[in-house]
């Protein structure tokens, strides 16, 4: 059967699609398809979907993946990504694909929220596009908030609401075709995380590939000075190609150090546990996660 990984982003998906998945040799990971009428089923407007596009990508996908032995594995992390419409393109899928696996790993809400904020003092922006000085965690919290109720401009908050997401793959495909796997223990108990998502994918635990460290550390404080600096004094047209042909030492020197942090404020700790404790309790009851050992509200 195939498998699709869904993500969600910042829960230890560029490992999982860096080292976990290509390395086994049990699995036959592929590249997210670059189908033409796949891409228009899944992606279009609705004013372009049709009975016949959708037709097309059925039998697209079935030239392209050919039972071969091994299970397929994709893995798309924008299909849970919060500033996408992760339920049109879950019912999209299944439209195309019929029956598939899913996985999705979760991580704590909050730390990922906060790394969430981290990620976007990343993204090169001059002082007038709302991007150096960048906005507190405070005013990034509330931007999300308000959000919610505005789902076309996306939310970090209602993305990381797992349990909503989760129960919109059972009722597509099945709860036995939904396996959640979190990025707690991919980081802390290796040998958990690696048997237990083999066995849902149906591999050899003995041949998965050790997972040392997460990809894609947390910022350090010195690129966060570098990053600031080339926002105030580089074009910002070659902001992002600067960075991208830093000298292998710099990137190094750059990524050492101490880690940026973020403090949660109190009452957002406190409305965000309230928030997520209702789904996380259902992750509880029915996946049987040990969510309260890694911090999870519940």
């Amino acid at each position: 059967m195939l498998h699709i990984h869904v993500g969600v982003p910042k829960s230890g998906t560029s490992t999982l699609q860096q080292v976990f998945f290509p390395r086994h040799a049990g699995i036959d990971y592929r590249e997210w398809p670059k189908l033409p009428a796949f891409y228009e089923a899944i992606y279009a407007g609705n004013a372009n979907y049709s009975a016949d596009v959708l037709s097309a990508a059925r039998s697209e996908v079935a030239a392209a993946f050919q039972p071969n032995g091994r299970p397929i594995v994709l893995s798309k992390e924008h299909l849970t990504r919060h500033n996408f419409n992760a339920g049109l393109f879950a019912d999209r899928l299944a439209a195309v694909l019929g029956t598939f696996k899913v996985i999705i790993t979760i991580r704590e809400q909050l730390a990922l929220l906060e790394s969430g904020y981290l990620w976007d003092l990343r993204q090169l922006k001059r002082p007038w596009s709302g991007g150096i000085p960048a906005r507190s965690f405070d005013a990034f919290l509330h931007s999300h908030w308000n959000a919610m109720s505005s789902p076309k401009q996306g939310s970090r908050i209602a993305g990381v609401e797992y349990s909503s997401i989760i129960r919109h793959y059972e009722r597509l495909v099945g709860r036995e075709n939904v396996g959640v796997f979190l990025f707690e223990e991919m980081t802390r108990d290796h040998n958990v995380f690696s048997d237990q998502l083999c066995k849902f994918i149906g591999v050899d635990p003995a041949a998965a590939p050790r997972i040392e460290s997460a990809r894609n550390p947390r910022l350090s404080k010195r690129e966060l000075f570098a990053w600031k600096a080339m926002a105030y004094c580089v074009p910002l047209p070659l902001n992002k190609v600067v960075q991208e042909h830093l000298p292998e030492g710099v990137r190094s020197l750059l990524a050492g150090g101490d880690r940026v942090t973020v403090k949660m404020p109190d009452e957002w700790r406190i409305r965000l546990r309230q928030f997520f404790a209702p789904g996380n309790r259902y992750l509880v009851s029915e996946y049987g996660l040990p969510l309260e050992r890694h911090g999870y509200a519940l």
